[in-house]
C-alpha cells in the first residue's frame, strides 16, 4: 500500500525517469533531479471503435498528495469510460503555453544577459593580461639593450695613450717660436 512518506522515500534514478504504478491507471513518474509527479493513463473510445490510450499530469508530489491523486484518477478514468476526452483544451494549452513563455522569456532575457556580461569581463580582463604582457616585454627588452650598451661600452673602453705630443697653440708668435727652435737646435 502506497502512503505520502513511502512516495518521499523513494529514491531518485540515477539517469532517466522512472514510472512506478501506484494504483490502476495511476503511475507516480520520479525523474533524475528527485522531483515526482502524479500521471493517471486511461483508454478513450473514439466513434470507430479504436482505442487510444491517453493521460493527463495531475501535478507535483507532495503539491498533490497521494489521496488528491487517487480521487481524481478516479474522476478522469470514469470520464473517460464515459467517452470524455479529460486532456487539456486548446484553449488551456494555449494559456499554459503563454505562461510558461513569459517566465521563460524572462528567465532567458536573464541568462543572456549574465552571459554577455560574463563574456565582456573575460574579455576585459584578457586585454588587461595582454598589455601587462606587452608592458613586462617592452621592461624585458629596455634591460636587455641597456646591459648589453654596457657590456659593449665595458668591451671598447679606451687605453690610455703612452706619451702626450704637444698641441700647438696659435696664440705663440711666430719670432718667439723661431727663438726657441734655434736655442734647441743651436744654429
Amino acid at each position: 500500500m502506497w502512503t505520502d512518506e513511502k512516495i518521499g522515500g523513494l529514491p531518485a534514478p540515477p539517469k532517466t525517469r522512472r514510472a512506478v504504478r501506484v494504483a490502476v491507471g495511476l503511475s507516480l513518474t520520479l525523474l533524475p533531479d528527485g522531483r515526482r509527479c502524479f500521471t493517471v493513463h486511461a483508454e478513450l473510445k473514439d466513434v470507430n471503435g479504436w482505442t487510444k490510450r491517453i493521460r493527463r499530469h495531475l501535478g507535483w508530489w507532495p503539491d498533490v498528495s497521494l489521496d488528491e491523486a487517487r480521487t481524481q484518477a478516479v474522476y478522469y478514468r470514469q470520464m473517460a469510460a464515459k467517452g470524455g476526452d479529460f486532456r487539456r483544451s486548446k484553449a488551456e494549452l494555449a494559456q499554459i503555453t503563454k505562461e510558461y513563455m513569459a517566465t521563460r522569456h524572462a528567465q532567458y532575457r536573464e541568462e543572456q544577459d549574465a552571459k554577455a556580461r560574463r563574456r565582456a569581463e573575460r574579455l576585459e580582463a584578457q586585454a588587461l593580461r595582454r598589455r601587462a604582457v606587452a608592458e613586462a616585454r617592452e621592461l624585458r627588452i629596455a634591460a636587455n639593450v641597456a646591459r648589453r650598451a654596457a657590456q659593449e661600452a665595458k668591451k671598447k673602453k679606451p687605453l690610455p695613450p703612452t706619451h702626450k705630443t704637444p698641441k700647438p697653440n696659435p696664440t705663440l708668435d711666430a719670432a718667439v717660436v723661431r727663438q726657441q727652435l734655434t736655442n734647441l737646435w743651436g744654429k
